[in-house]
């Protein structure tokens, strides 16, 4: 008897701390495919408070905005974007989840083409926050 409530415990503990890991879940995917659009279309908007507060407590803000318009004095302002590829991975643990978003952009500025990698996360479904942005531009 006791040699079962030892067990029974014991498979108590360990499915408190139970993790739960997901890739390319459909709704994460269409989640991030949102963001992605709402974010350029507020870049190409110039609504600069609302890419602010799109922005991870890593990234300096200033130094973000300051990027953006480099970029647009650089190569021109943003014709066209597309989505060309999106991974999502989710891990809930504990009633606690982390989802990051890993999204490549091809964008089409005025005089130069570039490929554009972002990174979102978000924590226990609040609003997804870019903490990565990375562009390279190819012509």
């Amino acid at each position: 008897m006791k040699n079962n409530i030892l067990i029974l415990s014991i498979l108590l503990a360990f499915s408190c701390n139970k993790i739960i890991t997901k890739e390319n879940d459909e709704i994460n995917l269409k989640e991030a495919k949102i963001v992605t659009n709402d974010f350029y279309n507020e870049i190409i908007s110039k609504d600069t408070l609302s890419v602010i507060k799109n922005l991870d407590k890593t990234i300096d803000e200033k130094e973000f905005i300051d990027l953006i318009v480099s970029n647009y004095k650089d190569f021109g302002k943003i014709t066209e974007f597309n989505i060309s590829s999106v991974n999502t991975k989710s891990i809930e643990k504990n009633n606690s989840t982390l989802i990051e978003y890993k999204i490549s952009i091809n964008v089409k500025y005025e005089n130069k083409n570039c490929v554009e990698y972002l990174m979102f996360t978000n924590e226990n479904n609040e609003k997804p926050l870019l903490n990565k942005y990375l562009i390279n531009p190819v012509n």
